[in-house]
């Protein structure tokens, strides 16, 4: 990462959850701050020309009320300077500038201010004529191509959408894995299709286990380029690095140890609460007969609050309460199973999969 620039916009999300504290269970996905958002995701540059736009805004807004002298020009001026301030406030406990539709009113209030602060030479006037370099048809084909362009990448962006939920609810895996190939068609940029694919082959090779070895090999390989071009795409995302872990096994004679392990670890590093990750990450080293290991990664899931489905919870909970009772750890044990039955009543109660679920000490 690069300090002064930040780790890049719309990164928190996958940034946060290497240093989310064990009592914090949200989802984190903004930091309900934007200021402090444009820090950690544009660094300091980019949080300096925040505030200089904020401080920009307010003394054009102040100057214009000052300029104006009919009442009616005053009021609607101080209105639309009112609304900014009260969203660009705001924002200092939430995300107003991550939702689109505040955005936009906020763009209006800004552009208002702007023009009425020409009108009235509190602002230089910006002249542009497109006949000096357009001709008519030149202009409007550039106006056109402009408008066309967010279209044509919200109609990929659905057509791709689309083909991955299609092939969520196929049960034939080879079909899935055809259209998930549609899908990474229709949006080449997207990380999402690539590890939904692996995703894909990893449950066709388990599900087939006396599948020959050029067959085996080849979907291995044809699941780990389709990561590769995930990472390109989007290279801090968990997903990508377990399935790439769990790829490599079926190839053992191609990769190491060593190499499969390093995956799984860095799965866990970008996300500490990934249990999927964790309970892969142990049967793994458990296989491999390295139990101190295996149970070192188990038990470093122990003391952090989760947004997760309660089932991996329990699931979790369950092999962790086992290794406990395998070495001889009761009381360990029992405090796993006291809060597997805590979580198993609490999500019966609200009917609930998903939710906040404390996993420690109770």
């Amino acid at each position: 990462h690069l300090p002064w620039l930040g780790t890049g916009i719309g990164t928190f999300y996958t940034e946060y959850p290497r240093f989310q504290p064990p009592r914090d269970g949200s989802a984190g996905q903004h930091a309900h701050n934007d200021l402090l958002e444009f820090l950690v995701e544009l660094g300091p540059i980019g949080l300096l020309f925040s505030v200089a736009f904020i401080v920009s805004l307010a003394r054009v807004g102040f100057r214009l009320i000052r300029a104006q002298h009919k009442l009616y020009a005053r009021l609607n001026s101080s209105g639309l300077l009112g609304g900014c301030a009260a969203v660009l406030s705001h924002t200092l406990l939430t995300f107003n500038l991550y939702v689109l539709a505040i955005l936009i009113v906020l763009g209006l209030y800004c552009g208002q201010l702007s023009r009425q602060a020409m009108l009235l030479g509190q602002l230089p006037s910006i002249r542009w004529r497109p006949s000096v370099r357009f001709s008519t048809g030149g202009f409007r084909l550039l106006l056109i191509s402009l408008a066309a362009f967010p279209a044509l990448w919200l109609i990929s962006l659905y057509l791709s959408e689309r083909a991955l939920i299609e092939a969520a609810n196929m049960k034939d895996v080879t079909q899935a894995i055809a259209t998930l190939d549609r899908a990474a068609s229709y949006a080449p940029f997207r990380d999402a299709p690539y590890v939904v694919r692996a995703q894909r082959i990893f449950l066709l090779l388990h599900s087939n286990p006396t599948l020959d070895k050029k067959t085996r090999d080849g979907l291995v390989q044809y699941g780990l380029v389709g990561l590769a071009e995930a990472l390109d795409r989007f290279p801090i995302r968990p997903e990508a690095f377990l399935e790439r872990a769990r790829l490599m096994q079926f190839a053992p004679d191609r990769y190491s140890s060593n190499q499969i392990a390093a995956a799984f670890a860095h799965a866990l590093y970008l996300k500490p609460r990934y249990l999927r990750a964790r309970l892969a990450f142990y049967a793994f080293l458990h296989n491999r007969g390295e139990q101190r290991q295996a149970n070192r990664v188990l038990e470093r899931g122990w003391g952090m609050e989760y947004y997760n489905d309660s089932r991996i919870i329990l699931l979790y909970l369950g092999k962790l309460r086992k290794v406990r009772m395998g070495r001889g750890d009761g009381t360990g044990a029992a405090q796993a199973g006291a809060t597997a039955n805590q979580i198993a009543v609490t999500a019966a109660k609200g009917h609930l999969l998903i939710d906040t679920f404390w996993v420690g000490p109770i």
